[in-house]
This record gives structure tokens, sequence and C-alpha cells, in this order.
């Protein structure tokens, strides 16, 4: 559990742990402030059960003489007055205390949150194919509030009040050390049996209450992005009954979690209750003035009040621990702290410069091979190259690599073997960002979020900052000027909703290609962009892609062959190599592959 709790400390950064000492020095003051108040209760009590007491014992009469009181009466309301603003300042520390580690905590939700937000979104392409997104939107929104409040902020209370519970003991351990070794021993055995009872099962019911957590974000993410068919099948009643499931379990087990964390409660009221009954018989038993019996079983009863409620924390917070501890490695995992420092994320979301595109893109000696696929080659020595302002088509069977290879086009996905060269200059980590402004990509299935079609051109700038002009043209450019100014009562302003389901199909795609237009790219890569459309509406988008041909460099993979008859060049590939290469009319002639694929798509 000490290791567990050493690695709470990797989550912060440097600023963060300076912060966390200080608030540590405010808790130990507070802890001091507590006892003051804990031990001003028994003078107070002294004097008021016997007057003689301000003579009698050395400090009392001192602070009598020096403030020169004359009765005893006048005396007791003062030390009752500055024994209620001692208690009133040390509740006012403790509030402020407990503002400032609640603060520090939902600060650093925030922080983590954003860092491990930042830290998915700056990985490469390859790591979102082998892991489903629902993880990434649990962790995120749901685990990291559950490290906050099932780790950090028990971790910041339990420390909080170990420290109280501490100087507490160490009060009464002046006062009588036998009774509060007693005491001590005790209470730390009666949490002590508890929890070794209780912990192996907080830490088996904090996985599963995890594992159903997940399946339930899954459940909910499957059900409303395939809503559509769920609903033509008629399976509602099959996903309500997953996540039915799932919720219960889920929440079942964060009930059992809160159940075990309350538990001492009811044990300790029972001894605490009966702990003052052997201590008022021990008093009287081992005093021999009886006169000092009121005053320590006050102290005493005092102490208690304050200690009851910080031992209780110390044990919530110690279960809180066990159940969810085994988010800090899982957090950590994904956030890998070491090797991608807070000041880093801040590095990505700087704007490179374009890289410029005036000769042309050579692909040499390309292999691929997805990471866990045991090295199973998906494209093989490939050779080519795209010249400049040219258009260019990839053609070939499902699962013939063309979608890998404009993928490693693009930059998203990195050669095991060869290089990906423009204008003589490798694209590497350094300079593939710079590339990536230089291209503009139109994929199969457009990504639409709910906002206006003027914010998902400019996709990715904050509204105050969409140059407008650039909107309008390339809308112009792709077909989509017209349509939105006659048809759409907000014009630019139309809210699209969710995944365009208020356009229709060829609408989305005129989008997209407006969207790839807008930055004013050199490259513009189709990735079968016309392939869910019917003939007439990919024609219309056809003549999209045409009016930008001679001024920009065009990347089209098609399952029609006719899309790709405008072609200066068309690659051939199958199993993830290219067979032959020439014009449309070329290889209709030559290609004995091309010529079967094209008669099984006529």
């Amino acid at each position: 559990m000490v290791s567990s709790v050493l690695k709470v400390f990797e989550f912060f950064n440097r600023e963060e742990k300076r912060q966390l000492y200080w608030l540590i020095v405010i808790v130990i003051i507070r802890s001091l402030f507590e006892v003051v108040g804990v031990a001003s209760i028994m003078p107070f009590i002294a004097v008021a059960s016997n007057p003689e007491t301000i003579h009698s014992n050395s400090y009392l009469a001192v602070i009598y003489e020096f403030f020169g009181f004359n009765s005893s009466k006048s005396f007791l309301l003062v030390l009752g007055l500055a024994v209620f603003c001692v208690l009133i300042l040390n509740n006012a520390l403790a509030a402020y205390t407990d503002w400032k580690l609640i603060k520090f905590t939902q600060l650093r939700g925030h922080s983590l949150e954003y860092r491990l937000f930042a830290r998915y979104l700056s990985q490469p392409y390859s790591y979102f194919l082998n892991r489903n997104t629902a993880d990434f939107g649990v962790n995120v929104l749901s685990e990291v509030g559950n490290f906050m409040s099932g780790v950090l902020r028990p971790l910041m209370t339990l420390v909080s009040k170990l420290i109280v519970s501490s100087f507490i003991l160490i009060l009464l351990l002046a006062i009588d050390p036998f009774l509060a070794l007693i005491v001590a021993s005790v209470l730390g055995s009666a949490f002590g049996v508890v929890f070794a009872l209780v912990r192996k099962r907080l830490r088996r019911v904090g996985k599963e209450r995890a594992y159903h957590n997940k399946k339930r974000y899954l459940c909910v993410n499957e059900s409303f992005t395939g809503v559509k068919e769920i609903k033509v099948k008629g399976c509602e009643g099959t996903y309500s009954d997953r996540f039915l499931n799932h919720s219960y379990w889920a929440n079942m087990h964060t009930a059992s979690h809160q159940t075990v964390s309350q538990l001492p409660k009811y044990a300790l009221e029972i001894v605490g209750f009966g702990g003052i009954l052997l201590i008022t018989i021990y008093f009287i038993l081992t005093q021999k003035d009886t006169s000092n019996t009121i005053p320590l079983l006050a102290l005493y009863a005092f102490a208690g009040y304050r200690l009851m409620p910080a031992l209780q924390g110390v044990f919530i917070g110690a279960t809180s621990l066990r159940f969810n501890f085994f988010l800090v490695d899982k957090l950590l995992q994904d956030l890998d702290m070491e090797n991608y420092p807070f000041h880093e994320i801040e590095e990505w979301k700087k704007e490179p410069g374009k890289l410029i595109l005036s000769n042309g893109i050579e692909l040499t000696d390309i292999s691929f091979a997805y990471p866990g696929s045991d090295r199973k080659v998906v494209l093989e020595s490939i050779n080519l190259k795209i010249q400049s302002k040219k258009t260019v088509g990839f053609v070939g069977k499902t699962g013939s690599g063309k979608t890998t290879l404009v993928d490693l086009l693009l930059g998203l996905l990195e050669p095991f073997e060869g290089s990906v060269i423009v204008d003589g200059i490798k694209i590497n980590q350094t300079n593939k960002r710079s590339w990536m402004r230089s291209i503009g990509y139109v994929p199969q299935q457009i990504f639409l979020s709910d906002t206006s079609i003027r914010e998902n051109i400019a996709l990715g700038i904050n509204p105050e900052d969409i140059d407008d002009n650039a909107v309008k043209k390339a809308a112009e450019i792709a077909n989509l000027d017209s349509f939105i100014c006659e048809e759409l009562p907000d014009g630019y302003d139309t809210i699209v909703g969710e995944r365009g389901v208020r356009l229709s199909g060829g609408q989305c795609q005129r989008i997209g290609i407006a969207r790839a237009l807008y930055h004013d790219p050199q490259l513009i890569v189709f990735d079968e962009a016309t392939s869910a459309l019917d003939n007439v509406t990919e024609k219309s988008v056809i003549a999209a892609i045409s009016r930008v041909r001679k001024t920009k460099t065009i990347v089209m993979i098609a399952h029609r062959l006719t899309t790709l008859k405008e072609c200066d060049k068309i690659f051939v590939l199958s199993n993830g190599r290219i067979v032959s290469s020439g014009t449309y009319e070329e290889l209709e002639q030559h290609c004995t592959f091309f010529q079967d694929f094209s008669e099984n798509r006529h």
C-alpha cells in the first residue's frame, strides 16, 4: 500500500508538489490549533468546578495576577470567552484547511483530465487502432473523477486526520501516558482488525466496479452510435438489459465499499461511550484529589469528541484507497508522465509552417505491418512517384492496401521500412506536422460535429478566429455555397445536427471537400470519398474535384473506376504490392487485373 501511495506523487509536476508541501504545513498548523482547542477546555472546567484552582495552579495564578483580576467569576468569564475564541479560530482554520484540500484535489482533477485527454490526442494514429474509443471516454470522464474522489481526496483526508489524531494522542500522552497508550491501543486495534477483514474484498470489488463501469460506458457508446440499426432490428431491449446489468453491479460494488467504510462508526460510538465510563472509574480509583477528576474527564470527553471523527476519517480514507488504488497504475500507464512531461503538452498545440510541395512526392521501398499483427505485411516494397499538380488514383480489391498506403502518405502511419519524401525532404517526426498542414483529407465517412456549417468547414478553428472569406471560397469550389445561401434559412450558421443527420450524403460530402480546401492545401486526398453516393450526386462531387485539378496535387482512392477516368496516372494494388500503373486507357488495354476489376465493377 505504501508503494501505491508513493506512486500518487507521480501524477504531480514540480509546482503541484510544492503546493502539496505547503498544504501539509497548513494541516500541521491546523492540528496544533486542534490540540490547543482540546487542551483549553481543561483549565476552564477546572476553574468552573473549583475556583480555588486559580491560586493553586501556578500558570493560572500568573495570568490572574498579570491581568489584574479581582474575582474568580470575572476570571472564569474571560477564560470562557478565551476558550470560545480558540474554538472559533480552530474551526475557522479547520474550514480553511478543508477548503484548501478540496480546492487542491479538484484542481488536480482538472489538470489530470486535461493532461490525459491531451495525452490521448497526441498519440500516433496507430495507437487508436488497438483501443476501444469507450476506454478513452471512461478514463477521462469517469475514472479520473473516481481517482480524485476515491484516491487523492481520501489520501489528503487520511494524512490530515492522521496528523490531527496524532497530535491529540500526544496531548493525552503528556497528561497520562498509561491511559493514553490504552486508548491508542484499543482504538488502533479496533480499526486495524476491521480493515484487515475487509481489505482483500475492497480490492476485488474495486476492480469489479471498474470493469462494469467500463462496460456501462461501452454499452451507451454503442447504443447511441448504432441507434438506427438497433431500432430497425428491434433490439433496444437487448442493449437495455446489458446496460441494466452493468449499471446494477457498478453501483452495488460502490454501495458495498461505502457500507464497509462506515462500519467502525457504529462500533466506535459504543467503544467511545464505554471508554468514558471506564476512564471515569479509572480516575476515581487513581486520583487522590477528586477535584481534578472532572477537568480530566472533560478533557477526555472533548478529546474523544474530536478524535472519533478524525479516526473515522482515517479509516474511510484507508478503505477508499484500497477500493480505488488499482486506478493509480491504470491511469499512470496511459499518462506515462516520465515520457510525457507536463510542459510538452503545449508543444503540439503550436502551429508549424507548411511543408512546400513544388516538385512531387516519392515513396521509396515502403513496407508496413500493423502493430500487434505478428508483423503480417500489409504493404511490401512500394515504390512510386506523384508529380506536383497531377491527379493520381489507387485501385484494388478490398484488403489490397490502398487505405494503408494513403495513411502512410498522410503521415498518420510510419513505415517500418522505406521513406516518404516530399521535394527531397524525408518525412519524419520533426517535420510530420508541417507536412500534414499541407494536406486536405476527404474520407468516405465525413465527421461532422453538432455545430454550424461554418464551424464544420473550418474544423478545429475557434469561431471568433474563422476566416469567413476562406469558408465561402471553399464552399463555392465544393458547389455548396448556393445550397447554403438559398435553401438554408440560417445560411452558414445552420446547425447540421450530430454526425450531420439533417443533411444528405452528398451535402455532407461537399462539406468535407470544403473543409479540405479551407486551408488552401497543396495536396488533397480523397479516400473513397464518393463510394457511398449515387451516380448523380457522385458526378456533382467529381465536378467539384475537377475545379481544383490544375492547382492542386490530388490523390484518389475509388471503388468505381469511372471516378478515376480523369486521373493522370492510376496505380493498381494487389496483396500489398503495386502490380501495374498507367492511365485509365492504358490499364484498360494492357492490364488483365484492371480489366477483370473493371468488369466486376460495371
